[in-house]
């Protein structure tokens, strides 16, 4: 993995975020907003610890 990258990842992994936030308050069927929601916080906590090597990793 190169530092290059480090920026980009960072960008998609926010866009992605953004998007099923987005997706998640959109939705009017309470289960499928519900598992929007669950989607987003679980790969908030992945994206969370991603993006902390990432900045350990740059900073290296």
């Amino acid at each position: 993995m190169s530092k290059e990258n480090i920026p980009q990842q960072l960008d998609r992994m926010d866009r992605e975020l953004r998007f099923l936030w987005q997706e998640a308050h959109e939705e009017t069927v309470e289960s499928i907003k519900e598992r929007k929601l669950k989607q987003y916080y679980e790969l908030f906590k992945a994206y969370k610890k991603q993006k902390q090597f990432l900045i350990a990793l740059e900073a290296k």
